[in-house]
């Protein structure tokens, strides 16, 4: 098992995806990555998520919208709940 926060991944794509093919003992050539742009191909399916049916260049940036989105109500309630972990990976007040 492998952890790659969403945080790091935007951060700097290239260091963070060689570590974890590294890691996995895959290819760590990324023909599909120049700085924060990627090329998906049609294989590119992860269920559930609406930018499966990506195809062709797609710019990575860091969505926060939640943070402005989501009721204070809600977002206090999320933060309570996940405090734990947020703590455990490396979150410190990120919810608030």
């Amino acid at each position: 098992m492998t952890r790659v926060r969403y945080e790091d991944l935007l951060a700097d794509p290239r260091a963070t995806l060689t570590d974890l093919a590294e890691r996995l003992g895959l290819d760590t050539r990324l023909g599909f990555l120049d700085g924060t742009t990627v090329s998906l191909g049609r294989a590119h399916t992860v269920s559930g998520n609406p930018m499966r049916f990506a195809v062709g260049q797609v710019e990575l940036s860091h969505d926060d919208a939640w943070r402005g989105g989501l009721p204070a109500v809600q977002r206090a309630v999320v933060s309570g709940l996940t405090a734990p972990l947020m703590t455990r990976y490396g979150y410190r007040g990120a919810a608030a």
